[in-house]
């Protein structure tokens, strides 16, 4: 199911012949696996902020992760 909808919304990219692809949302990394057979370079957008985020929110806020590894050791729950 989740493997013919991405499927669908690459179709017109890839008749585009695009080679890259920007995952704008911090939850579609998650996907990666997906798109492998597309041989796509993907670019992860929650790699880039993660890092600045965190100093603004130390100690202001409590996050609550999925074991996102940059949160490690930066007053995060992990949620199994």
């Amino acid at each position: 199911l989740l493997e013919g909808a991405l499927n669908d919304y690459l179709e017109p990219l890839l008749e585009k012949e695009i080679d890259t692809l920007l995952l704008g949302c911090t939850h579609y990394p998650y996907l990666e696996p997906l798109f492998k057979p597309y041989n796509l370079k993907l670019i992860d957008s929650s790699r880039s902020f993660i890092p600045d985020l965190i100093p603004l929110l130390e100690g202001r806020v409590e996050y609550l992760v999925t074991g996102h590894p940059l949160f490690n050791g930066h007053n995060a729950i992990a949620i199994p």
